[in-house]
């Protein structure tokens, strides 16, 4: 972890610094040889941060929440002060977001409403600069909310240029990292994780000008999701079948939906094979991608970030989860009561501790016993993660 810290802070710091320098534009092998630097690090430093620590390594997961905080956290986070340092120094030309932020400032300090204007119409010619005559979004409405605007308001009283602005929104990402350590040790939780966004090397790229701000295109998120939930549509596919197959009885040799003994006229086990199936429909229908589901990306002149439609994908894979916990719940009775009727002479370790663990909450459905309704218990393992 000390030489991650250190050799891999000083490569971020190096990296940051001939992207700023050179300007690379986005796509470039120049830009992607100084962006991999970053990637690499920081998978490097997740990787710590989310495994058990190493002999001699400091302790992640387990770092004491009073008194200092530790000599290399304080080296790292001020290595995170360092990477902000080269995108904000970086020139700021009249594309930049900052300009329309400090356009919109300048309104309310001339006593304008930036709601009720549009930067391009005459009558406002007057409250232009030579820079902000030539910001993209001029004929377009401001798209920032009331809370953005106040904001902006305040840097412009301090100063009115992109680079105050920029240099603001460093300070509230500067802030942010100290909040972030600050509540972790106060709510017992190590101070550490707060790496995983101090040193996070997302920036926006516009024209190979790095901006160091928190908005990012979230399709890469969407489409990730969407890989998830169509992974995870077999997976359900192939537990369903597995139950549907374990209450046949020509497929196992037990007696048909697993019944206490052959001859008996109830179904058993059998009702579970169709809310199975059903579970498994609905689940294998919300595996369909969502983030090639856009209407226009013309929003706002085609200024304004496209819709990815994340936060339907992020829906949608929860709601797909809360389905195969049930469909799991529903094979693991099934199969707990195919072993009892199988009576294997052992078990191995992890099968027989399941068994138990299932047979707490679920009991053997006998001869003449009602088919258990109540899947819960064995549902509420699934989540808890006591069956891995």
């Amino acid at each position: 972890m000390h030489r991650l810290i250190h050799w891999g802070g000083a490569a971020m710091v190096a990296a940051l610094a001939a992207l700023a320098i050179t300007e690379a534009p986005l796509g470039t092998p120049l830009f992607f040889a100084f962006a991999s630097v970053l990637c690499v690090v920081y998978g490097l430093l997740l990787r710590h941060l989310l495994s058990p620590a190493a002999e001699g390594e400091p302790r992640i997961a387990a770092d004491a929440t009073n008194g200092r905080l530790p000599t290399l956290l304080v080296t790292a986070l001020l290595l995170a002060v360092a990477f902000r340092i080269p995108p904000a120094v970086a020139p700021v030309g009249a594309d930049n977001d900052m300009v329309r932020y400090m356009y919109d400032g300048r309104l309310q300090r001339l006593g304008i409403n930036p709601f009720l204007v549009v930067p391009a119409d005459a009558d406002v010619a007057w409250t232009h600069t030579e820079i902000t005559r030539k910001m993209p979004s001029i004929r377009a409405r401001t798209p920032y909310p009331a809370a953005a605007q106040l904001f902006f308001r305040a840097v412009v009283t301090i100063r009115e240029t992109p680079r105050a602005m920029k240099w603001a929104l460093v300070l509230c990402d500067l802030l942010t990292i100290w909040v972030l350590v600050t509540w972790l040790r106060q709510t017992n939780r190590s101070p550490w994780l707060a790496l995983a966004y101090a040193w996070n090397p997302l920036v926006i790229l516009e024209e190979g000008r790095i901006i160091s701000v928190a908005s990012t295109d979230a399709l890469p998120l969407a489409g990730a999701l969407d890989f998830l939930r169509i992974a995870l549509a077999p997976v359900l596919t192939s537990s369903c079948e597995r139950m549907v197959k374990l209450l046949q009885g020509p497929l196992t040799g037990l007696p048909d939906g697993l019944a206490p003994r052959r001859g008996l006229v109830e179904n058993s086990l059998s009702e579970y094979s169709v809310a199975g199936q059903a579970l498994t429909a609905e689940a294998r229908l919300l595996a369909q991608p969502v983030s090639f589901e856009l209407v226009s990306s013309t929003q706002a002149e085609g200024i304004e970030d496209r819709i990815s439609m994340a936060p339907l994908a992020a829906r949608r894979l929860a709601e797909m989860v809360d389905l195969g916990e049930r469909m799991l719940a529903i094979e693991l009775v099934v199969a707990a009561q195919a072993v009892d009727l199988r009576r294997p002479s052992a078990l191995g370790e992890g099968t027989a501790r399941a068994h138990g663990l299932i047979r707490e909450r679920v009991p053997f459905t006998g001869e003449g016993d009602r088919v258990t309704s109540d899947l819960e218990p064995v549902r509420d393992l699934v989540r808890s993660g006591a069956l891995g």
